[in-house]
């Protein structure tokens, strides 16, 4: 509580005409309490020579930090304060900043740009390497659904973390898939029996995998903590509650981006010769003959009124 009195009561006396109030009226608190002055060893910090105040404070239960810092930050932005101050939010604040801009700015596209290099080299093909990288893309989708389907938020060190241990995870069902298939187009299938040779070989060595993996990380993902030496199974402690987005993501994000590659990586693997059949001149008359059947059909349920005349 701060009391800002006249600039003519401002000295230490003031504290004694203070009165409390009790069963007998108000009392004056010099009756009870002796006030004695002593020095007040005080401490100056500084950061980059500049004299810094810190104010420290937690968000209570079911609150997120960065909704919390963004209240405070439009609050700030409507006070008037001195160009000489400047504010800075630190903390978990400024951590989870670095966090993404090193994760996001920096380890996720040099991961993609290695597998890249990698794929080019083997595969040779760039609809192929691009093929298998845009699993990525779909776990990453994964990892967002399955944040919104269990009411998780996501743990940018964790989830972020995740998400890019789940890129080196899930190219791994691709590269199997079009190794395959390069493989029998050399043997010489034609590209149709290619993808249904490839799709059927390499459907249970893909599902094998995701499931193995999903189950072995189901655990982390309920927060179960187990002790082999004391045969103890605790939920919820410590370990389990900080690995359980980065288990998550995993999770999530496989068994979409599984789903997605066993349906359509066969179909994409196909497109580039399905274009190559289409002929422009017949699918410019289909374009066309579809739009005079669509013009004809409104022309007939038009009113009388503003019905074009008959030619």
């Amino acid at each position: 509580i701060r009391v800002r009195l006249p600039r003519d009561d401002r000295s230490i006396n003031q504290l004694d005409a203070l009165r409390v109030a009790t069963d007998q009226g108000l009392v004056p608190i010099t009756n009870f309490v002796e006030r004695r002055p002593v020095p007040l060893v005080n401490r100056i910090e500084r950061l980059n020579g500049l004299r810094t105040l810190t104010v420290n404070a937690n968000t209570v239960p079911a609150v997120l930090p960065n909704d919390k810092v963004a209240e405070l930050q439009a609050w700030v932005d409507e006070q008037e304060i001195h160009p000489a101050v400047t504010l800075k939010f630190g903390g978990a604040n400024e951590d989870q900043i670095e966090a993404t801009r090193f994760l996001v700015g920096t380890a996720f596209p040099m991961s993609l740009f290695l597998m890249a290099i990698i794929l080019l080299t083997q595969f040779n093909s760039y609809y192929h390497a691009l093929l298998i990288l845009s699993s990525v893309i779909f776990s990453t989708i994964g990892v967002l659904l399955g944040s919104v389907l269990t009411f998780q938020t996501l743990s940018v060190m964790m989830s972020g973390t995740g998400i890019i241990a789940l890129a080196g995870i899930v190219v791994n069902n691709n590269i199997v898939l079009i190794d395959t298939y390069q493989r029998l187009l050399r043997e010489g299938f034609s590209y149709r029996d290619a993808i249904v040779q490839t799709a059927a070989q390499r459907l249970r060595p893909v599902f094998l995998t995701t499931v193995t993996t999903i189950f072995g990380l189901l655990p982390m993902v309920f927060q179960m903590n187990v002790d082999f030496l004391t045969r103890d199974v605790t939920i919820g402690g410590p370990a389990g509650i900080w690995f359980q987005p980065l288990a998550t993501a995993i999770v999530s994000g496989l068994g979409f981006s599984t789903i997605l590659t066993l349906v359509l990586t066969p179909a994409m693997l196909a497109l580039p010769y399905k274009l190559k059949e289409i002929d422009p001149q017949e699918v410019w008359g289909q374009v066309k003959r579809q739009y005079q059947r669509g013009r004809q059909f409104f022309d007939t349920r038009a009113p009388s009124s503003t019905r074009p005349p008959a030619e």
